[in-house]
Order: C-alpha cells, then sequence, then structure tokens
C-alpha cells in the first residue's frame, strides 16, 4: 500500500492510524509505504518537512504518530518540544528540512501523485488498485485480498 497523505487532512489522520495498525497486525503481509503529499498550504508543507527531516535520523514513526495525534505548530518551540519528544537532534533536523534529500522526496511523492491523477489526500495505491479518498479497514482489506488472488506481483516481475 502506497499512501499519500497530508497531516493537516482529517481523514488523513484517521486512514494513517487504520494502515499503521493493518501493517503491524499482518506480520509482513502488508507494507505501506508513506508519501507526504502537503497540498494544504505552507502549514502542511512544513509539517511533511518535518517529518521526512526526522526519518533521516529513524525517528519517522514516531514523529508521524505524535505529530497524527495533535495539530502542528511550525514554531521553533514546537519543533524543539517534538524533537526532545521523539529523541532526535534539533539541529540536523531543521537543516534537513531545507536539504537536497528532503525537498527530493516531496518532488517524488507530488510527481507520482501526478502519475495516477490524485487531486486530493487522502489517496492511496494498493496492489494496482487507486483509492482516492478515505477507505475503512474492511475496503483495504478485501481489496488487499483481491489484488493477492490475482497474484499481481509476480506479473510486474515478469515485465
Amino acid at each position: 500500500v502506497a499512501l499519500f497523505s497530508d497531516y493537516y487532512c482529517p481523514y488523513c489522520r484517521v486512514l494513517t492510524k487504520t494502515l499503521a495498525r493493518i501493517e503491524a497486525e499482518s506480520r509482513g503481509g502488508i507494507a505501506v509505504a508513506w508519501h507526504e503529499l502537503p497540498l494544504l498550504g505552507e502549514g502542511s508543507d512544513l509539517a511533511a518537512r518535518a517529518a521526512l527531516a526526522a526519518k533521516r535520523q529513524g525517528a519517522y514513526p514516531a514523529f508521524q504518530e505524535r505529530l497524527m495525534k495533535s495539530a502542528f505548530r511550525p514554531t521553533d518551540a514546537y519543533l524543539a518540544d517534538m524533537a526532545a519528544a521523539i529523541g532526535v537532534d534539533l539541529d540536523r533536523l531543521r537543516a534537513d528540512m531545507t536539504g537536497p534529500a528532503v525537498t527530493e522526496d516531496l518532488r517524488t511523492s507530488s510527481a507520482l501523485a501526478r502519475v495516477f491523477g490524485f487531486v486530493g489526500t487522502p489517496a492511496m495505491v494498493i496492489g494496482r488498485t487507486v483509492v482516492q479518498g478515505q477507505a475503512d479497514e474492511a475496503a483495504i482489506l478485501a481489496i488487499a485480498e483481491e489484488e493477492r488472488k490475482e497474484n499481481w506481483a509476480s506479473r510486474c516481475l515478469d515485465t
């Protein structure tokens, strides 16, 4: 599953929790690739950059979980509190937020979103199935199961 989300999107918050739980409970049966797609303004962009910068310190899951439970406030004090809470180096976080690697990650996610025709968040790709908008756990699992039945992974490897 590839999820494209925005930290300011309330539907993304619900779907992120659902997918994190599905991934954990599947014990390797379902993997999630998280893509930042900040569409809702400057705060969204800063939150995405902070999450991707935290990823460079191995703290993406902790940052994502904390951020999805609170409102991101793009201030130095808020970033300092977040960095301390998840155990990342604040100076490195700030530098990485504006660095080329984070910028490239955002460009890549944006380009992928354009390829799939996503016009908003949340949006995801489950195997070969594109889903725009909110989906519940039952729908996600049903799509994943159908993709497995169709054996799409082996077909992709053959091409």
